[in-house]
């Protein structure tokens, strides 16, 4: 009991105590959006990366250092902590090299572009895994201590104090990025897994016995080549769905509030159908929460005539920030490449993105509203048409 309760698995939603971890932080970035801070745009672009990282299924340690990593730089920003006291830029630029040099190593193996230090048995490849590691943490430090010498030339900010408070940054960063090569070498020495592993599998829970059936007459439906060129026509829809609703979002000349809202809700129905097409086939590992939760709402949108145009967006927003975290949750427990893995995690990130924006911004002018609505639109649902093609690409390039 004691090592479910540390290592998980608890739930498909809620997995260990990273997972409560990684909620804290997306809604403290959402109060802080709400309270109209601009120091949540940082904190969103964090809670973005950690939407992908819960995705990408990194092993715990890996996903600890993200937490951890983007906690000091990013609430480091947001509560002033770098100018109220100076020994804070000291503790980041020494830990956060340690925490994010072997996720970049890691992210980088899942690509496809370096050695997986879990299969390199050779003593020069493990060299290679630590030089790797720590070129990647420095190059980290001293990429940023240009952005602050560019911001201070270009912008007239003053982040850059001294030729020595530079110095000492990148001394530091170099630290923290040779600790965390020494982390990613041992974890080859020992040859642990680059995968999250749970000592005990939570998947989600099972569906009625009507939804097995139809499943069963679904799938019998799709039989021979067929089935193989339908495989990916419900997921190739829902993107163009996306696409074409944000189009015409931005290209109608003066559209109404109501034509906002009937466009956007109409393409929430047309996911949910599309995506319930995927649930019954089992093509998809959705969750009748995400359906349920889109139908609620294209429903309200459709029967509230008279909303404003603050509610509308709340109510975007929600249901964005809601589906984008719901899809990465259920993307954790499903069985896909690993392209289209990251994938996911872009389109689940950018809606999650989106999603804080509107609720950061209800008061902006129409015209921007109606410019925000349409690209997020058309952003979610070009990544999931992308999605589509990486996976047919892959099943094409499988051997038969």
């Amino acid at each position: 009991m004691r090592h479910r309760l540390l290592y998980g698995d608890w739930t498909w939603a809620v997995r260990d105590p990273l997972d409560v971890l990684r909620i804290a932080f997306f809604a403290g970035t959402i109060a802080y959006a709400l309270l109209g801070r601009s120091t949540a745009v940082g904190l969103t672009a964090a809670s973005a990366l950690l939407v992908v990282v819960r995705i990408v299924n990194l092993p715990r340690w890996f996903d600890f250092s993200v937490i951890a990593a983007m906690t000091l730089i990013a609430w480091g920003t947001a509560l002033s902590l770098y100018g109220e006291h100076h020994f804070y830029d000291d503790i980041v630029h020494s830990l956060s090299p340690f925490f994010y040099a072997p996720v970049l190593y890691l992210a980088l193996v899942r690509l496809g572009v370096l050695a997986d230090p879990e299969k390199t048995t050779a003593a020069y490849n493990r060299v290679g895994v630590f030089v790797t590691t720590l070129a990647l943490g420095m190059a980290v430090g001293a990429g940023y201590e240009v952005v602050e010498w560019l911001s201070d030339t270009l912008l007239g900010t003053h982040l850059v104090e001294s030729v020595g408070d530079t110095g000492s940054d990148l001394l530091e960063d170099t630290c923290g990025s040779l600790a965390g090569a020494a982390l990613v070498t041992v974890w080859s020495i020992r040859n642990w897994s680059t995968r999250r592993r749970a000592p005990e599998s939570a998947p989600p829970p099972p569906p009625g016995a009507w939804l097995r059936r139809t499943r069963v007459a679904v799938r019998s439906s799709f039989v021979g080549g067929w089935r193989s060129r339908a495989e990916s026509l419900p997921a190739g829809l829902n993107g163009a769905v996306g696409l074409a609703a944000g189009v015409l979002i931005l290209v109608w000349p003066s559209p109404t509030l109501r034509t906002v809202e009937v466009v956007f809700a109409l393409a929430m129905l047309a996911h949910a159908a599309l995506d319930l097409v995927d649930e019954l086939r089992g093509r998809e590992e959705r969750r009748l929460s995400v359906l349920a939760l889109e139908v609620a709402i294209a429903v309200l949108l459709l029967s509230w005539s008279s909303i404003s145009r603050e509610l509308l967006l709340r109510a975007i927003g929600v249901s964005a920030i809601l589906i984008g975290l719901l899809e990465a949750a259920a993307l954790s427990t499903s069985h896909v490449q690993e392209r289209e893995r990251w994938l996911a995690g872009a389109a689940s990130a950018a809606a999650f993105v989106f999603g804080v924006a509107f609720l950061a911004f209800p008061d902006r002018g129409f015209r921007a509203v109606t410019s925000v609505v349409g690209i997020y639109l058309v952003t979610v649902g070009g990544l999931r048409v992308v999605r589509v093609l990486e996976r047919q690409v892959a099943r094409r390039r499988a051997p038969v």
